[in-house]
């Protein structure tokens, strides 16, 4: 269930906080190719799913965000069959939702119906997200991230050490093969 406020904007719909967990990890990851093998990112994804699903649940457990009667106008407005507005799915951006189709309801009746139902809205996202049961949900992803970060700047120096000696054996190498072809040639020339 994506639940955000940006810029007057209220996006209610799928939410992807396995993104955020994600984003943790995104530079220590991208940083080392090499541990990206280990792809610790879906499992990011699959706490941040987890938690996108608990966020859900919780909030869907209060039934639609839109009575009968809000959901019948934005069905109408919407061109959506009668009964078909699951009553959760919205996007309202700057006072006027917006329809699947991408189509800008933003007439007097909308605008009436959107001041009733934003505040209703906004208290339960946010009582959703001031619960207990979500708060620990996110601090598990977060933890989570963290751990997976951190085992991969682990990685990440361990590989770079790694780099460092073999450079360094390889300049020894070619070193003693300097010195070798020198040393024959000089056999050679006597």
């Amino acid at each position: 269930m994506k639940v955000g406020m940006v810029r007057g904007s209220m996006i209610l719909g799928s939410v992807v906080l396995g993104t955020v967990a994600v984003a943790g990890l995104g530079l220590a990851v991208s940083a080392v190719p090499a541990v990206a093998a280990e792809a610790p990112a879906p499992r990011a994804r699959e706490a941040g799913d987890r938690l996108g699903e608990t966020i859900e649940r919780a909030i869907r457990a209060d039934g639609p965000f839109f009575n009968a009667e809000e959901r019948a106008v934005i069905e109408r407005k919407c061109g959506y069959a009668p009964g078909s507005f699951d009553g959760y799915e919205a996007n309202i951006t700057n006072g006027a939702f917006r329809c699947k189709d991408g189509k800008r309801v933003d007439d007097a009746e909308m605008r009436a119906l959107l001041a009733a139902a934003e505040p209703r809205i906004e208290r339960r996202v946010e009582a959703v997200m001031e619960s207990e049961e979500v708060k620990t949900a996110i601090a598990r992803v977060a933890e989570d991230a963290e751990r997976q970060a951190l085992a991969a700047i682990d990685h990440a120096k361990i590989a770079e050490q790694a780099a460092r000696e073999a450079e360094v054996a390889v300049s020894k190498a070619m070193e003693e093969m300097r010195r070798s072809l020198e040393e024959s040639r000089r056999k050679r020339t006597r």
